[in-house]
């Protein structure tokens, strides 16, 4: 079999076809490869699941990589936090097995967020080489301010650090080093201290942040017959931090024979779960024997306060499982009701032995049960068993301003949107760039360009062998905006003038000031050899209030030689369902949906359409005409561009007309709203678009 080749569309020719759960247009993957004989195998490499029609749309705004000498780059990744004090948030990368010279000892690298942040590190802080094995910064690596100054500090471990696990501080500000500044120890040999560290919120009510830092593989050597149980050793925070810790936590329970426990394998801050305005703490806890034939995944929450004893207040556990629990997180306020909630992942085992993984959110409040029940269950891909590698919540990914969850699988992360509706079907997922990478193996969340909403950070630690890729992604869903109705009908030749688009913010979703010309595209997948082109360089000398609504528009101009290319495929005279799109000068993108009239350079007869009745009440039916055998595919879009039903879909269509009956409702089966609805068919004659207008 020869080299792969991947296209991604559009990039000439048409997407293939599907619905994002939630709505928005969704291309996805052609991949094949050239065999002998001639023959050609064709396969999907769709990021898809069994029970959603999620695939991938996203391209990651930034992509950071080794400068060559890393053999396992990517290995940990932490963000969210400024450590310069510039006003952005940064990135923080492990790399193991990754030196200078041989030594091959590992380092941390840290990259400035901010709009013109590049793929170069930073500050690069290699291993102390008195700590070899390297695997400094292969697991734990967090951005806490330890010392209270108010920049974040960078923390990396070495689990095999003089044998029992090491942890390195290296206090932030504008002129950072790479000297640890603070350095804490592990108690006993092999008990991996470091395995996994976080911020612990201000625990104890100092005002201070505080450290946490886990050994789960530590076993008290005070009893010979004990198996491994695991510690959290809290560190209060301050000017005056030092390396002994002011708390530990101890396995809480049970303490069982021939079980290893594993408690501290994953830790992060909870929030305030119950409503006393004292940050919380979540510690995993795997492997607990429990009621079956194996075990429960398990995680204990600890209250913050002045008075801590290191008890659990509650616990939460998953359902039955082989034991591993993958990731623990803080979900912030995810069901809106006023409390903080956590989240947990975890195996799961039908009576069959088939294990598939879940996510398991907890609603805060003020009074919880000992062992309350999982208030949503989440699912990725019910079919995998590597859903939940990773779980992060707290953040604004999708700029509506409620915190969301991001649940990493293999080759893929899930995006669940929060909010008084938030229910277990992921809204958006972000995909894999090439097969078998590793890709979702460890994230973490951002807003590394300053857009003001969290972006994606997303490892992929096997990229070609070893080599490891770290991709950001923006998942945000666009501001609103508005391109004017542009009457007459574009005819695609090479000639001028350019034809302008005139579009402007819907409710002060953004500010034109803020706009981006260089950044502004005109998007129509699947019409031409090119699905987008860019605007004429403008510096936007045209703004006014051409429709007189008291909304100033800006002007986008696109030649005649770029729309040809765009609408290549047009035959005749058709209504092009397109968007306007862009970016503000921090990042944040906005679109502006429109239907142009194209009359194609192909020529051929006007389309044979009908809808009856016109307007649907709520269903009726669309009638079309196709000359050719092949592939036709039915979808229905809202105002604002987002696929809501996908309506029909047929590999091979005779050629003739086609009765395609359209009930009312959105892909999930619900009822779809009275308004005006905007009717998409992809055939191998081209491209037809209309509206339809439901009225109930």
């Amino acid at each position: 079999m020869g080299p792969a080749a991947q296209f991604r569309y559009p990039q000439g020719g048409s997407p293939l076809p599907s619905c994002h759960s939630r709505g928005e247009p969704m291309p996805g993957y052609l991949r094949f490869h050239t065999i002998p004989a001639s023959a050609l195998l064709i396969s999907l490499f769709a990021c898809s699941t069994a029970s959603t029609a999620l695939a991938a749309t996203h391209t990651p705004f930034l992509t950071l990589t080794s400068d060559g000498s890393a053999q396992y780059f990517a290995r940990s990744v932490a963000s969210g936090r400024d450590v310069n004090g510039d006003g952005y948030e940064d990135v923080l990368i492990g790399a193991t097995l990754n030196g200078p010279g041989t030594t091959l000892l590992g380092e941390v690298l840290l990259y400035f967020g901010g709009p013109g942040m590049d793929s170069i590190p930073d500050l690069t802080i290699p291993s102390e080489p008195d700590y070899a094995a390297g695997n400094f910064g292969a697991y734990g690596t967090a951005l806490v301010d330890v010392n209270g100054d108010g920049y974040a500090d960078v923390v990396a471990g070495n689990i095999y650090g003089n044998s029992k696990g090491q942890v390195f501080v290296y206090f932030g500000g504008p002129a950072m080093d790479a000297i640890p500044d603070l350095v804490l120890s592990g108690t006993f040999t092999g008990e991996l201290f470091g395995f996994a560290i976080s911020s612990a919120g201000d625990l104890n009510g100092d005002g201070y942040e505080d450290l946490v830092v886990t050994s789960p593989n530590f076993i008290p050597l005070t009893d010979p017959e004990a198996e491994v149980q695991g510690r959290a050793y809290i560190y209060f925070g301050g000017p005056t931090v030092d390396a002994t810790p002011d708390l530990i936590l101890e396995t809480p329970y049970p303490k069982v024979r021939q079980f290893s426990t594993h408690f501290g394998n994953a830790v992060a801050p909870a929030g305030d779960l119950n409503g006393d305005g004292m940050t919380d703490l979540v510690v995993g806890y795997a492997e607990v024997p429990d009621a079956g034939p194996c075990c429960f995944a398990r995680a204990f929450i600890y209250y913050g306060g002045h008075s801590l004893d290191g008890s659990p207040d509650w616990a939460v556990r998953s359902s039955f499982s082989n034991g591993l629990n993958h990731s623990v997180s803080g979900a912030g306020d995810f069901n809106g009701d006023g409390y903080d909630d956590v989240a947990l992942t975890g195996h799961v085992a039908d009576s069959t032995g088939v294990i598939s993984t879940r996510a398991y959110l907890y609603f805060g409040g003020p009074v919880t049960t000992a062992n309350p029940t999982p208030n949503l269950i989440l699912v990725g891909d019910p079919s995998g068993h590597q859903f939940g590698r990773t779980i992060l919540g707290g953040r604004d990914l999708n700029g509506d301003g409620k915190p969301d969850l991001l649940i990493g699988d293999f080759g893929r992360a899930f995006v669940f949107y929060g909010g008084a509706g938030a229910d277990s079907v992921p809204d958006d997922v972000v995909c894999a760039l090439f097969e078998r990478s590793d890709f979702g193996a460890r994230m973490a969340v951002g807003d590394l360009n300053g857009d003001g909403v969290a972006d994606a950070v997303v490892t992929a630690t096997d990229y070609f062998g070893g080599s490891g890729h770290v991709y950001v992604f923006d998942v945000s869903s666009p501001l609103e905006s508005r391109a004017l109705p542009r009457h007459g009908t574009i005819t695609l030749n090479s000639g001028s003038p350019p034809v302008c688009l005139r579009f402007e913010p819907v409710n002060g979703s953004y500010s034109n000031a803020d706009v981006d010309p260089a950044s502004l595209r005109l998007v129509s997948p699947g019409t031409g050899d090119v699905g987008e082109i860019s605007a004429i360089p403008s510096k936007f000398p045209d703004e006014g209030d051409t429709d007189r609504n008291g909304i100033a528009e800006l002007a986008a101009c696109f030649t005649k030689a770029d729309l040809s290319r765009l609408f290549s495929t047009i035959r005749g005279r058709r209504t092009v369902e397109v968007a306007l799109e862009g970016r503000l000068v921090r990042g944040r993108r906005f679109r502006a949906p429109l239907s142009l009239a194209v009359a194609g350079g192909g020529g051929g007869k006007e389309p044979n359409l009908s809808l009856r009745p016109n307007p649907f009440n709520p269903t009726g039916t669309l009638s079309f005409e196709t000359v050719n055998l092949g592939r036709v595919t039915v979808r229905l879009f809202d105002v604002r561009g987002r696929c809501v039903r996908r309506v029909w879909t047929s590999a091979f269509t005779d050629a003739g007309i086609h009765d395609v009956r359209i009930d009312g409702r959105d892909d999930r089966g619900s009822a779809l709203a009275s308004g005006v609805y905007f009717y998409r068919i992809e055939s191998s004659d081209g491209v037809l678009g209309g509206r339809i207008v439901i009225a109930k």
